[in-house]
Protein backbone atom coordinates (compact mmCIF):
# COMPACT_ATOMS: atom_id res chain seq x y z
CA UNK A 1 0.00 0.00 0.00
CA UNK A 2 1.30 3.42 -0.86
CA UNK A 3 0.23 6.83 0.38
CA UNK A 4 1.76 9.01 -2.32
CA UNK A 5 4.01 9.31 -5.32
CA UNK A 6 4.30 8.03 -8.82
CA UNK A 7 3.56 4.31 -8.96
CA UNK A 8 4.65 2.11 -11.81
CA UNK A 9 2.99 -1.26 -12.27
CA UNK A 10 3.64 -4.36 -14.37
CA UNK A 11 1.45 -5.66 -17.20
CA UNK A 12 -0.15 -8.32 -14.98
CA UNK A 13 -1.14 -5.84 -12.28
CA UNK A 14 -3.74 -3.15 -11.72
CA UNK A 15 -3.67 -0.16 -9.45
CA UNK A 16 -6.63 0.64 -7.21
CA UNK A 17 -6.62 4.28 -6.15
CA UNK A 18 -8.90 5.24 -3.29
CA UNK A 19 -9.85 8.82 -2.50
CA UNK A 20 -12.40 10.19 -0.07
CA UNK A 21 -15.21 9.95 -2.61
CA UNK A 22 -14.44 6.95 -4.85
CA UNK A 23 -12.22 4.09 -5.95
CA UNK A 24 -10.81 3.80 -9.44
CA UNK A 25 -8.77 1.21 -11.30
CA UNK A 26 -5.73 2.03 -13.43
CA UNK A 27 -3.95 -0.39 -15.74
CA UNK A 28 -0.93 1.85 -16.21
CA UNK A 29 1.35 3.77 -13.91
CA UNK A 30 -0.28 6.65 -12.03
CA UNK A 31 0.44 9.55 -9.75
CA UNK A 32 -1.18 9.32 -6.33
CA UNK A 33 -1.90 12.60 -4.56
CA UNK A 34 -0.30 12.80 -1.11
CA UNK A 35 -2.73 12.66 1.84
CA UNK A 36 -5.73 12.65 -0.53
CA UNK A 37 -5.43 9.20 -2.13
CA UNK A 38 -4.17 5.75 -1.28
CA UNK A 39 -3.09 3.12 -3.78
CA UNK A 40 -2.96 -0.66 -3.73
CA UNK A 41 -1.60 -3.03 -6.35
CA UNK A 42 -3.61 -6.11 -7.25
CA UNK A 43 -2.10 -9.02 -9.18
CA UNK A 44 -3.97 -10.10 -12.31
CA UNK A 45 -1.70 -13.05 -13.11
CA UNK A 46 -2.98 -16.58 -13.61
CA UNK A 47 -3.19 -18.80 -10.52
CA UNK A 48 -3.59 -22.58 -10.45
CA UNK A 49 -5.47 -24.65 -7.91
CA UNK A 50 -4.93 -28.41 -7.94
CA UNK A 51 -7.63 -30.67 -6.53
CA UNK A 52 -6.66 -34.27 -5.74
CA UNK A 53 -9.44 -36.73 -4.98
CA UNK A 54 -7.56 -39.98 -4.39
CA UNK A 55 -7.69 -43.14 -2.29
CA UNK A 56 -10.24 -42.71 0.52
CA UNK A 57 -11.26 -39.30 -0.95
CA UNK A 58 -11.77 -40.62 -4.49
CA UNK A 59 -14.86 -39.78 -6.52
CA UNK A 60 -17.65 -42.25 -7.33
CA UNK A 61 -18.81 -42.65 -10.91
CA UNK A 62 -22.30 -43.51 -12.14
CA UNK A 63 -21.37 -47.20 -12.40
CA UNK A 64 -20.17 -47.07 -8.75
CA UNK A 65 -16.53 -47.44 -9.70
CA UNK A 66 -14.33 -45.14 -7.63
CA UNK A 67 -11.77 -43.00 -9.44
CA UNK A 68 -8.60 -41.27 -8.29
CA UNK A 69 -8.48 -37.95 -10.08
CA UNK A 70 -6.28 -34.87 -9.98
CA UNK A 71 -7.52 -31.74 -11.73
CA UNK A 72 -5.95 -28.35 -12.30
CA UNK A 73 -8.11 -25.22 -12.28
CA UNK A 74 -6.53 -22.09 -13.72
CA UNK A 75 -8.09 -18.78 -12.78
CA UNK A 76 -7.27 -15.10 -12.66
CA UNK A 77 -8.86 -11.84 -11.66
CA UNK A 78 -10.99 -10.77 -14.61
CA UNK A 79 -9.45 -7.66 -16.16
CA UNK A 80 -12.40 -5.31 -15.90
CA UNK A 81 -12.61 -2.47 -13.36
CA UNK A 82 -15.85 -3.84 -11.87
CA UNK A 83 -14.43 -7.32 -11.31
CA UNK A 84 -11.12 -6.01 -9.97
CA UNK A 85 -12.97 -3.91 -7.40
CA UNK A 86 -15.20 -6.89 -6.55
CA UNK A 87 -12.14 -9.07 -5.84
CA UNK A 88 -10.47 -6.28 -3.87
CA UNK A 89 -13.59 -5.87 -1.73
CA UNK A 90 -14.04 -9.61 -1.24
CA UNK A 91 -10.47 -10.74 -0.53
CA UNK A 92 -8.28 -7.64 -0.42
CA UNK A 93 -5.56 -6.88 -2.93
CA UNK A 94 -2.84 -8.96 -1.26
CA UNK A 95 -5.02 -12.08 -1.00
CA UNK A 96 -6.16 -11.95 -4.63
CA UNK A 97 -3.03 -13.86 -5.65
CA UNK A 98 -2.47 -15.82 -2.45
CA UNK A 99 -2.88 -19.46 -3.47
CA UNK A 100 -3.91 -20.59 0.04
CA UNK A 101 -6.67 -17.99 0.14
CA UNK A 102 -7.85 -18.99 -3.34
CA UNK A 103 -7.86 -22.67 -2.33
CA UNK A 104 -9.95 -21.81 0.73
CA UNK A 105 -12.45 -19.89 -1.38
CA UNK A 106 -12.72 -22.23 -4.39
CA UNK A 107 -11.61 -25.79 -3.50
CA UNK A 108 -14.88 -26.98 -1.98
CA UNK A 109 -16.94 -25.81 -4.97
CA UNK A 110 -14.49 -27.24 -7.51
CA UNK A 111 -14.36 -30.55 -5.66
CA UNK A 112 -18.16 -30.74 -5.43
CA UNK A 113 -18.46 -30.12 -9.17
CA UNK A 114 -15.97 -32.92 -9.84
CA UNK A 115 -18.00 -35.33 -7.69
CA UNK A 116 -21.38 -34.29 -9.12
CA UNK A 117 -20.33 -34.66 -12.74
CA UNK A 118 -18.54 -37.97 -12.09
CA UNK A 119 -21.68 -39.42 -10.55
CA UNK A 120 -23.49 -38.69 -13.84
CA UNK A 121 -20.88 -40.48 -15.99
CA UNK A 122 -19.50 -44.02 -16.09
CA UNK A 123 -15.82 -44.56 -15.35
CA UNK A 124 -15.10 -45.74 -18.90
CA UNK A 125 -16.88 -42.69 -20.36
CA UNK A 126 -14.68 -40.31 -18.37
CA UNK A 127 -11.60 -42.34 -19.25
CA UNK A 128 -12.36 -42.42 -22.98
CA UNK A 129 -13.68 -38.85 -23.29
CA UNK A 130 -12.08 -36.68 -20.59
CA UNK A 131 -12.92 -33.50 -22.53
CA UNK A 132 -16.62 -34.15 -22.02
CA UNK A 133 -16.08 -34.55 -18.28
CA UNK A 134 -14.04 -31.33 -18.15
CA UNK A 135 -16.70 -29.46 -20.14
CA UNK A 136 -19.46 -30.57 -17.77
CA UNK A 137 -17.39 -29.60 -14.71
CA UNK A 138 -16.73 -26.18 -16.27
CA UNK A 139 -20.45 -25.68 -16.99
CA UNK A 140 -21.38 -26.62 -13.42
CA UNK A 141 -18.82 -24.24 -11.89
CA UNK A 142 -19.57 -21.40 -14.29
CA UNK A 143 -17.26 -18.84 -15.82
CA UNK A 144 -17.43 -15.87 -13.47
CA UNK A 145 -16.51 -16.49 -9.87
CA UNK A 146 -16.71 -13.45 -7.58
CA UNK A 147 -14.70 -11.38 -10.05
CA UNK A 148 -12.38 -14.23 -11.01
CA UNK A 149 -12.49 -15.86 -14.43
CA UNK A 150 -11.97 -19.60 -14.78
CA UNK A 151 -9.47 -19.79 -17.62
CA UNK A 152 -8.88 -23.53 -17.97
CA UNK A 153 -9.48 -26.92 -16.43
CA UNK A 154 -7.33 -29.96 -17.07
CA UNK A 155 -7.04 -33.49 -15.77
CA UNK A 156 -3.63 -34.29 -14.33
CA UNK A 157 -4.37 -37.96 -13.67
CA UNK A 158 -7.32 -40.32 -13.78
CA UNK A 159 -7.17 -43.93 -12.54
CA UNK A 160 -9.36 -46.52 -10.93
CA UNK A 161 -9.04 -46.44 -7.15
CA UNK A 162 -7.21 -49.45 -5.78
CA UNK A 163 -9.45 -52.01 -4.06
CA UNK A 164 -7.63 -51.64 -0.74
CA UNK A 165 -9.20 -48.17 -0.39
CA UNK A 166 -12.76 -49.41 -0.89
CA UNK A 167 -14.97 -50.12 2.09
CA UNK A 168 -16.44 -53.63 2.13
CA UNK A 169 -19.21 -52.32 4.42
CA UNK A 170 -20.29 -49.71 1.86
CA UNK A 171 -22.90 -51.05 -0.58
CA UNK A 172 -21.65 -48.80 -3.39
CA UNK A 173 -18.05 -49.95 -2.94
CA UNK A 174 -19.23 -53.57 -2.91
CA UNK A 175 -20.94 -52.95 -6.27
CA UNK A 176 -17.67 -51.50 -7.59
CA UNK A 177 -15.75 -54.55 -6.36
CA UNK A 178 -18.22 -56.84 -8.16
CA UNK A 179 -17.61 -55.02 -11.47
CA UNK A 180 -14.09 -56.37 -11.78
Amino acid sequence: MSLFGYLKIKNDQALIITSMSKRRVCFESAFVLPFMEMAEIIELSVQMIEINRCKKQSIRCKDYIRADIAMNFTLRVDKSPENILQVANLLGCENASNIRTLETVFSAGFSQAMKSVAFEMNFDDISSDPDSYIEHVHELIGYDLFGFALEDISIGSFNRTEDIYLDSENIFDVRALNKK
